[in-house]
């Protein structure tokens, strides 16, 4: 029973679903992505690559507003500002302690919500869903953008 079970597994889960989730990708993912057409073999168990891509819409990944492309305004910004900053701004506080620039981030959020204090988080599903329940109530105002991740 295992064997039949594993095979119809194979054959109708597992194969299936790799067609949509081991794309092979053309370049760094960004608002657009690229994926390599392929060409499936029996019973969808192996593939061959084509010369074929395709763009789709980039909906699946954390490179989504093309932060992570290797030119273009955003890669530009971030060696600037990485030079000089550092690289602490892009992880925990906890790791590497508080910068200037983090104090005036959040200076600037209390100033904006008419506030004497504001904390920023980086985002994060652990930020959303362990950090702030601890430092709210329902008397509290959290903002939060359209595509926060929980």
């Amino acid at each position: 029973y295992i064997r039949e079970f594993e095979s119809f597994y194979h054959r109708n889960v597992y194969h299936r679903g790799s067609m949509l989730t081991a794309a092979p990708l053309a370049g760094v993912p960004g608002a657009e992505i690229e994926i390599i057409d392929r060409e499936w073999g029996a019973h969808l168990s192996s593939f061959k690559l084509t010369d074929k891509k395709r763009k789709y819409l980039n909906v699946g990944s954390y490179n989504y507003l093309g932060f992570a492309e290797n030119d273009g305004v955003c890669s530009r910004d971030t060696i600037r500002e990485i030079k000089k900053t550092g690289c602490a701004v892009g992880i925990p506080r906890q790791e590497l302690g508080t910068l200037d620039v983090h104090n005036e981030l959040e200076d600037l959020v209390a100033e904006f919500v008419g506030k004497e204090a504001a904390i920023v988080f980086g985002m994060g599903f652990a930020t959303n869903s362990l950090n702030l329940p601890t430092l709210v109530d329902e008397g509290c105002l959290l903002i939060s953008d359209s595509l926060n991740h929980c």
